[in-house]
């Protein structure tokens, strides 16, 4: 399930412009065939991740995960229920 999220969020972040949150919330949507609650809280996961931690994330890894966990993951479980370092 993780390698099809994660190929999901791939595919949508080059669809959509970065910190398009309604493009990445339907693509994630489409993508993963969630409810559109949950891409809502995937759309914001994105598009806060695009904005705080661009210059992390541009290359992954642990920087981007240190910085995403810092500034978006909160706000990500308490829309989605899920901690998101768990899928």
């Amino acid at each position: 399930a993780q390698d099809q999220i994660e190929d999901a969020v791939t595919q949508c972040v080059f669809m959509c412009l970065v910190g398009e949150p309604d493009c990445n919330s339907m693509c994630i949507e489409e993508g993963l065939g969630v409810s559109s609650g949950c891409a809502d809280c995937f759309g914001a996961l994105m598009t806060c991740t695009a904005t705080n931690c661009i210059a992390e994330c541009f290359d992954g890894g642990e920087d981007c995960d240190v910085c995403r966990a810092e500034n978006c993951n909160p706000a990500f479980e308490e829309c989605s229920g899920v901690d998101p370092s768990q899928i």
